[in-house]
């Protein structure tokens, strides 16, 4: 400092002339720029060795090898890649989120309050996927809160989506999770088995822990019956629906059995890849419309019979019967909405036969809609019957001790449709 105001004194004299041999304090960086003194200066660390040029040269110092105190020049750093890219932990589960929102207080049962919301949640989404209907599902759910000493849980169940509210909707401690879940196919076996989780839970016959265990023996479990099984389960209850339903002959039959073959096969496929699954559908009702023309032609095959039994996996039932369910229990929403995609099946199955039924438009002979009635002996009909629900039972992966009660309800049903269009107007 005492040199800048000697320096600063002198430069202000009248009679300084300005000298080359003057002395000047430069301060420049190691790669001799110069900087702007409006900039804020960098702090240097200059080692013992290291001498303030007194000019702009730019000579290159030789480097002595004997020099012991000779320092290297330090390397630039480049930064790795891991410090480029910011440390994310992939263990940020479902229960650490769950953790930050409802807090870290425990229960009264002396449970963590987070991990027992994330259970339910996943209890939630699980009974919904294996085929529950909603009003199921938000009942359940409360009694199974209940259980675990949770009061106050709101759910809203729609076809794709659950949205699931803990606490009171004033309470700043309330929050909610949207969840999108599809459901898919009925699962019988697992569906009971998670419903009668839930009856354990809710009457206290199970602990977290035991329940969360079984959950997921559940969740783990293969299907009941393999592929080739419920294959082989699609096409003979395909054929037995031709002469059962639409009173078809043996020809009817053995048309049928093929198509629902190609029809589970299809099924398959689109639970392997969804986005051939969107169109499964009409891809079906080309097949089974095409081949029902070229019989209807050759050999006076009944079309309607052939079409309707082939795709009888495909038609909307269970959807529909979950529809008027959920309505009629005023869960309108996921009503309405399931019975929309009831309706947008069965668009697509209509679209795919009309297009397959214009394809061999080189037969001109009148499609035959109505099979003639009593070309198989009535004595049948039993077999027919049990052909159809035993392959729907495989379908919907149904366990052995839950076949018993599935037929009996079939058979009653059967037979009221049955007395009811003989005798009713």
């Amino acid at each position: 400092q005492d040199k800048m105001e000697m320096s600063a004194s002198v430069s202000s004299s009248p009679n300084h002339q300005p000298d080359d041999s003057a002395t000047s304090i430069e301060f420049q960086d190691d790669d001799e720029s110069p900087r702007s003194p409006m900039l804020p200066q960098r702090k240097h660390h200059r080692s013992k060795n290291h001498r303030t040029h007194t000019n702009h040269s730019s000579e290159k110092h030789a480097i002595d090898p004997t020099d012991d105190n000779h320092e290297e020049p330090e390397k630039p750093r480049v930064p790795s890649e891991n410090a480029r890219k910011p440390h994310h932990k992939h263990s940020l589960s479902i229960d650490m989120k769950m953790a930050e929102m409802a807090g870290e207080e425990d229960l009264e049962s002396g449970l963590p309050k987070w991990q027992v919301i994330g259970f339910l949640i996943r209890l939630a989404v699980q009974f919904h996927t294996f085929g529950a209907p909603a009003h199921r599902v938000e009942y359940n759910m409360v009694e199974a809160a209940a259980a675990f000493g949770i009061s106050t849980v709101s759910v809203a169940v729609t076809p794709t989506m659950m949205m699931i509210t803990f606490g009171e909707p004033d309470s700043p401690k309330a929050f909610s999770r949207v969840v999108r879940c599809s459901q898919t196919l009925v699962q019988s076996e697992k569906l009971y088995l998670i419903d009668q989780l839930i009856d354990d839970i809710s009457a206290r016959r199970l602990d977290f822990e035991d329940a969360r265990k079984r959950l997921d023996e559940i969740v783990a479990m293969p299907p009941r019956f393999p592929v080739w099984a419920k294959i082989l389960a699609g096409a003979v209850s395909s054929g037995a629906c031709a002469p059962l339903f639409f009173g078809g002959a043996w020809i009817e039959m053995l048309v049928s059995t093929l198509i629902g073959l190609i029809v589970i096969f299809f099924d398959w496929i689109g639970d392997s890849h969804p986005m051939f699954g969107l169109i499964s559908d009409i891809f079906s009702g080309i097949i089974a419309s095409v081949l029902a023309v070229i019989l209807n032609s050759t050999v006076g095959a009944c079309f309607g019979g052939i079409v309707l039994s082939g795709l009888v996996w495909l038609l909307p039932g269970i959807t529909l019967t979950l529809a008027v369910r959920e309505l009629a229990t005023r869960n309108l929403i996921a009503g309405t909405t399931r019975m929309f995609s009831a309706f947008m099946t069965s668009l697509k199955l209509g679209f795919g036969i009309a297009i397959g039924t214009a394809l061999p438009f080189w037969l001109t002979t009148p499609l035959k809609t109505a099979c003639d009635p009593n070309m198989i002996s009535p004595w049948f009909t039993i077999v027919f019957f049990m052909c159809v629900v035993c392959g729907f039972n495989v379908l919907l992966d149904a366990h052995f001790h839950q076949w018993p009660g599935m037929i009996f309800v079939s058979a009653i049903a059967y037979a009221v449709s049955d007395i009811g269009a003989l005798y009713l107007p």
